[in-house]
Formats: C-alpha cells, structure tokens, sequence
C-alpha cells in the first residue's frame, strides 16, 4: 500500500467536503425541512446544555432557510476547493477545523456522545468530528515535504474511537440486537434494490442468531474494543487491528449507516463509514516514533600491539 501522506488526506478530505456542499443544494435544504429535519432530530434524547443552543439555531434557521443553507453550501464547497490549492491548503485545514466543530455540535448534537442511544453502526462519534480530527492530523507543517506523513498520534485517536465505540455498544440504551435488527431492518426498507437486499440479509441472519441465544451487541462491543486496543501494541498486531477496523467500518457504513442515505431529500454528508477507514489508512502511514530504547552501537576497537 503506497503511503498515505498529508497531501493525499487533504485532498481526500476536499472531495468529502465538496460533496457534503453539494448535498446542501438539494432544493428541500432551502426550505423548512433542513431546520426541521435535520437540526431539530440532533436534539432528540440529548442533556438540556445541548438542547438548547440547537433548539435555537434550528429557530434562528427558520426564519431563512434558503440564506442560511447557501451560506453553509459555499462554506464547505470553498473549504473543498481551498483544501485542494497548496497556497491555501493551510488556512483552508485551519477553517475545516472549526467549522467541523460547529457542524458536529449544531447539526450532530455531538455525535449523540452524550445522549447515550448512540454507537458506531449508525455514526457514532460523528462524521463532523472526524473531520476535524484529520484536518488537524494533514495540517501542513512550515516546510512541509510532499511525502511527509500524518502525525503519529492518530494510533491513540483510532484507539480512542473504537473503545468509545464498545462502550458506547455495552451502555447504550439502544444497542440490544432487537434494536440493531430494528436499524437494519428500516435502512432495508429504504434503500437501493442491491443495498436493500443485503440488508435484508443480515436482518435474517441477526434473527437467527438472536434465536440462538448469541449475545450480538456484546459480540460487536469486544470486537471493537480488540480493534482498538489492538492498534497500540506492535506493527503486526496494528495492521491486522486496522484492517479489521476498515472491514468492519465498511460493514457498519453499508448496513447501519446506509451509505449516508444520499439518495434522500435530507441528506447532508455520507457519515462516519469513509472517514474511519481514511482514518485507518491514516494510522497504518503515519509517522513512525523514533526507538528510545535503541542503544546506539559502539565502534570497534583496533587491537594494539
């Protein structure tokens, strides 16, 4: 696998930010149903200090949709295009920053952390999150080298993500197999044919195990957590920890997450699927710590007479 260096991940995460601009210009953005549809279902089941600020923003919202939604278009479509220019790929890193934190806090209801019916199948900790976490990790350096790699402390953001992740699958009010079928089951009954299909696959295969007694939540919750506390151990170990991480991100985008649901009227980004295994790839190029513990060679010494 060739290197996955900054300039890659900028330019990765331009593509993903244009997208997400473009998604805004779908004409029922422009109206009532953003605010409605989108900001207002960040507060469900979330603490009173985060209720309020997006209760709020989804009422300043109401009352022009259509400004506010093409002011929010042409912020992300200018950090795309600025992510892609090496003059303003800086700035363009710095802005995707703190503009994913507003997005991940208004429009994400902070990746339903807080909240406790969130979990990975379904986004958990939130695409705008990840966003700002990889910009920071492709923020380019003062000189800056075309193969310079990403900063080594994306391993720990990985291992912070998957063992969040299994908690998050042990504590959540939501997160029974009942309610993972119910996930499942609802993005079959809205996707594509081929997605649908798939989805209905594993629907099946989650009532047979759940018949058997198979404790899938718990299931899922270890292996997250191996997928995370994996990564910290040696290079071996860290491959295989990522690569399952990716496989099963893939796994979560498709069946939990239904490719971001694109395809509707409200969609805003294509959720957390791609930006973890970006994150993945990430981790397994970055850069290597030097060996402390390596002591240095002494020199030969010529043997007199």
């Amino acid at each position: 696998m060739k290197c996955l260096t900054r300039r890659r991940i900028q330019i990765v995460l331009g593509i993903l930010w244009i997208i997400d601009g473009l998604l805004q210009l779908k004409p029922a953005m422009f109206t009532a149903q953003f605010a409605q549809g989108v900001l207002m279902p960040a507060a469900m089941g979330q603490p009173p200090e985060v209720v309020g600020p997006i209760r709020w923003m989804a009422h300043l919202v109401l009352h022009q949709p259509a400004t506010f939604n093409s002011g929010v278009a042409l912020i992300q479509i200018g950090i795309g295009c600025g992510l892609f220019w090496p003059r303003t790929v800086r700035w363009a890193a710095l802005v995707s920053v703190g503009w994913a934190l507003i997005v991940w806090y208004f429009g994400e209801g902070l990746g339903g952390l807080v909240g406790g019916s969130s979990a990975m199948l379904i986004g958990a900790p939130g695409a705008a999150l990840l966003y700002a976490v990889l910009a920071l990790a492709a923020l380019p350096g003062r000189e800056s080298k075309p193969d310079d790699r990403p900063a080594q402390w994306l391993i720990y953001v990985w291992a912070g993500v998957w063992v969040i992740g299994a908690a998050l699958q042990l504590l959540g009010t939501e997160n029974s197999t009942e309610a993972i079928w119910s996930v499942v089951q609802a993005n079959a009954m809205s996707a594509p044919a081929g997605l649908s299909w798939i989805d209905h696959q594993v629907a099946r295969a989650l009532v047979v195990l759940y018949s058997h007694g198979m404790p899938v939540s718990f299931s899922l919750a270890v292996d997250q957590a191996a997928i995370g506390l994996g990564a910290l151990m040696a290079n071996r170990f860290r491959s295989w920890a990522v690569g399952a991480g990716i496989g099963l991100s893939l796994f979560y985008w498709a069946v939990g997450q239904n490719l971001g649901d694109t395809w509707t009227s409200l969609a805003t980004d294509l959720n957390t699927g791609p930006l973890i295994v970006l994150l993945g790839m990430a981790v397994l190029s970055s850069r290597p710590a030097p060996d402390v513990w390596v002591v240095p060679a002494q020199p030969k010494l010529q043997r007199g007479f």
